[in-house]
């Protein structure tokens, strides 16, 4: 007899998302309008490991970049109000989504065991490196952002998204388009 907890939330999938019309497009893959991507391995082309995470990725034209050099707030607020947005379900096999895992946690280390090392050198009034534990830190940040970033956004539109950062063999296992 098994007991039903009606307080549980769905166990399956509520919107079941296609992926018959992704196509590859040069060294990326076009997915149109409403369907993902196939849930296979990103890295390695093989089945994926469980259900993958349904991401959120933004992407706006690079020409908005100049508003930077008159005011970064006025880029921020304009490029929230102009992004475009395409949600993802880019999949890993579990050796690659351990291997994703490690190189997070070891450059949070990284960056949060810098940072504990200026504040200890500055506490101790040590006429320590500190800059150069500074230097560790926004590198251990920017080497765990390009890490563990798995696909990107070039371009969005109302036909559909490109996106970039697959294996060439997953790339293999897509139909070019006709």
């Amino acid at each position: 007899m098994s007991v039903v907890n009606p307080y549980q939330s769905p166990a399956a999938e509520l919107e079941v998302r296609h992926h018959d019309g992704c196509v590859r497009d040069g060294l990326g893959v076009f997915v149109p309008r409403g369907m993902d991507l196939p849930p296979r391995c990103i890295r390695c082309n093989a089945p994926a490991a469980g259900t993958p995470k349904r991401r959120t990725m933004y992407w706006h034209s690079s020409g908005w970049y100049v508003l930077i050099l008159l005011n970064l707030v006025l880029y921020a607020i304009v490029a929230l109000i102009v992004r475009k947005r395409v949600q993802l379900s880019p999949a890993l096999c579990e050796p690659h989504r351990r291997r994703r895992r490690t190189l997070l946690a070891v450059g949070l280390v990284a960056f949060f065991g810098s940072l504990a090392a200026i504040l200890g050198i500055e506490m101790a009034d040590i006429d320590g490196p500190s800059w150069l534990f500074g230097l560790l830190a926004f590198a251990a940040l920017v080497a765990t952002v390009i890490n563990v970033r798995l696909v990107r956004v070039t371009h969005i539109d109302e036909g559909g998204a490109r996106v970039v950062g697959f294996d060439r063999s997953y790339l293999d296992g897509l139909p070019r388009p006709h």
